[in-house]
């Protein structure tokens, strides 16, 4: 059931606002995808991918991200750092986490089965515009709005449709699902938000 009582542009408006102030925090994180890409090279099989992990942010751009599973072995237990620019910090996991080597943020080993590459801005899509939106009530008492959308900027040119959903409370997008006609093809959620303190992460990145 379409609700007629909240419109699109507001929930937009909200969501925007929210990441406006949310400048820092901690969250898990998990990415999902399908297609025929492994590491920015295409295949003639489907690939799937999938990373979980465990982000601090703090803006404009300073990020922390920890790698808790991946079905890449040897990313697993991994930190990216970042804070900004072209270049991303890897340390490995065990023994050799102090040491760091550094990569293009466009290097195809950050690419994902769609040959997506590394995004830090989740809401890139959302502020760039839809050509089409379709806003949806609440399903199974969780309270959650579902925006059914035609992105105006698409992750890769099959995408047909994408459905944010989205925390009616604090307006944070919990889940991004993007799909190639009926086929969910991709999935971006964020889950355990925490306000952490003004901390200076790039005195953890140098």
């Amino acid at each position: 059931m379409k609700n007629n009582k909240i419109t699109s542009e507001y929930i937009i408006e909200k969501v925007i606002e929210a990441d406006r102030k949310n400048n820092n925090f901690q969250a898990e994180v998990s990415i999902y995808s399908k297609g025929f890409y492994n590491k920015g090279i295409k295949t003639d099989k489907i690939n799937e991918s999938k990373i979980t992990g465990l982000i601090n942010f703090k803006k404009p751009n300073n990020i922390i991200f920890k790698i808790i599973e991946s079905n890449d072995y040897m990313a697993r237990g991994s930190t990216l750092y970042y804070s900004g620019g072209s270049k991303v910090k890897i340390s490995a996991s065990g023994l050799l986490g102090f040491i760091k080597i550094s990569f293009d943020i466009k290097n195809p080993i950050f690419s994902n089965s769609r040959n997506h590459k590394f995004e830090f801005d989740g809401l890139k899509g959302m502020r760039n515009g839809f050509e089409k939106i379709e806003l949806f009530t609440e399903i199974k008492n969780k309270n959650i709005y579902i925006l059914k959308v035609i992105p105006s900027l698409k992750a890769d040119d099959d995408i047909t449709s994408e459905i944010y959903y989205i925390n009616n409370k604090n307006f944070i997008v919990e889940s991004i699902e993007m799909y190639v006609e009926k086929y969910l093809v991709s999935k971006y959620s964020i889950r355990n938000i925490k306000q952490i303190k003004d901390v200076s992460l790039n005195e953890i990145i140098q």
